[in-house]
């Protein structure tokens, strides 16, 4: 006997709809590319709940997560003191970050942490860009004397007045400031972990982190190709705060500036260990570091082919800087003085095990 295989006219009815809704849910719970959107329940959503990321903000209470979608927003954010979490739909996919864009169209700085947020603040997986740094007056302890100094800092994000945000999975490009082209922090303890920070530009220190006065942990990050006029083409750090700064497992590499194209410390005693720090190009002093009056711990890290025009093509001591410096490789950095490591007045480095 024959069976009939016809198909009822219900299934052509129901089919279709059934596809049509799974065609919604995967669209609402991806970004177009495969990978799956991360939105909390009771997220706040930008821009289908608010049209800007800071009313957004404004709205939020201490533990409400936004969740802003890929698009270019054109604005200068602040976290005002709230304890949230601003993030993408999916910080760690590198192609949603290029997509989420915070850009302060060439004024301020793009996103500001100034009124004491915890690490509970977190802002995750977007491009900051277009910053031109916020005129504040800051204050920098310099030979014992207490000096505030008013200038355009922290293109990209400004972070000071005791606060201790999270910054992780960004893109910090393309941003310029009188000091600290991507990242300004001045008394604070901030988390910097993870991100891409290129292509900045400082006037005066610190083309793509400035440190003053701070403790910091900034940690497997990617700091490449930023520019300062004076000093620390990608980390400037001046002063030090009661607990130590950690700078860990971050590459460090094709920066510039007239003194200390990869670090630059001033009066500064940070913990330096596990980064590479390679093919970074100083006018004059350090191309991988310009201490003065500094003493650091730096071991094990990867100091290669950095140049310096006049003296430390690896590293440049100088004015009783006394720093530890304990299996670390230097290889192919090159200076008219002091290929590998050039030491002046007073200084009195300990080395242990490193290989020159």
């Amino acid at each position: 006997m024959e069976i009939c295989k016809r198909k009822h006219l219900f299934f052509y009815m129901v089919f279709p709809v059934v596809l049509i809704a799974l065609a919604l849910v995967v669209s609402a719970c991806d970004n177009g590319n495969g990978v799956e959107a991360d939105i909390p329940e009771g997220a706040i959503q930008v821009p289908d709940d608010f049209s800007t990321i800071q009313e957004a903000i404004d709205s939020a209470s201490d533990g409400d997560t936004i969740v802003v979608s890929p698009g270019t927003y054109t604005e200068n954010i602040n976290f005002d003191g709230k304890n949230i979490t601003v993030k993408s739909t999916s910080p760690e996919d590198p192609e949603v970050v290029e997509q989420t864009v915070i850009d302060g169209g060439g004024a301020e700085s793009v996103v500001t942490f100034e009124n004491e947020e915890g690490e509970e603040a977190v802002l995750s997986g977007f491009t900051i860009t277009g910053g031109g740094g916020t005129n504040v007056a800051l204050e920098f302890e310099i030979e014992g004397e207490i000096r505030e100094e008013a200038a355009d800092y922290g293109g990209g994000i400004l972070i000071f007045n005791d606060s201790s945000p999270t910054v992780e999975n960004n893109l910090v490009v393309n941003n310029i400031a009188d000091r600290a082209g991507g990242i300004m922090v001045h008394q604070s303890s901030p988390f910097i972990r993870d991100n891409r920070i290129i292509e900045n530009v400082s006037d005066g220190g610190g083309g793509g982190i400035f440190v003053a006065n701070a403790s910091v942990t900034i940690r497997g990050n990617e700091i490449a190709g930023n520019t300062a006029g004076r000093s620390g083409g990608a980390i400037a750090v001046n002063g030090d705060a009661e607990a130590m700064s950690v700078f860990e497992n971050n590459t460090i590499s094709n920066n510039r500036a007239e003194n200390g194209a990869a670090f630059s410390l001033y009066e500064a005693n940070p913990s330096i260990f596990n980064n590479t720090i390679v093919n970074n190009n100083a006018e004059s002093h350090g191309g991988g570091f310009y201490l003065f009056a500094s003493s650091p711990e730096i071991s094990d890290n990867d100091i290669s082919d950095n140049y310096a025009g006049q003296s430390g093509g690896g590293m440049a001591l100088f004015v009783e800087s006394s720093p530890l410096l304990e299996n670390n490789i230097l290889i192919g950095n090159e200076s008219e003085a002091g290929g590998g490591i050039s030491t002046n007045v007073d200084c009195s480095p300990e080395l242990r095990a490193n290989t020159i």
